[in-house]
């Protein structure tokens, strides 16, 4: 059983990490837009909102689903619950760089 929810953590922090990718690549984006006034990185960066929206959601149910099925103690599910914080705090962030 651990070796599943190990796996599963393992998919969650290589999926996290490439969100703070992308949320960085919008923030980089959007600055750019402003300081060279080009409407086309601005609306680049707006589509982009919608892949995070949706990864939020994707992660907030994966966590949820692992608390549920796995039922984590101690540092596992300290884990979890840092991910759907920092999750939501990446959402906001891309909905600023928007």
């Amino acid at each position: 059983m651990t070796k599943h929810l190990d796996r599963e953590l393992d998919s969650v922090r290589s999926d996290l990490i490439s969100q703070f990718g992308l949320v960085e690549q919008m923030i980089l984006t959007a600055v750019r837009s402003l300081a060279e006034r080009r409407a086309d990185l601005a609306n680049e960066v707006i589509d982009q909102d919608a892949i995070i929206d949706a990864n939020d959601i994707k992660f907030e149910e994966e966590c949820l689903k692992l608390l549920a099925l796995h039922q984590p103690v101690a540092s596992s599910m300290r884990w979890l619950f840092t991910v759907v914080k920092v999750n939501n705090e990446l959402e906001r962030m891309a909905d600023l760089a928007c």
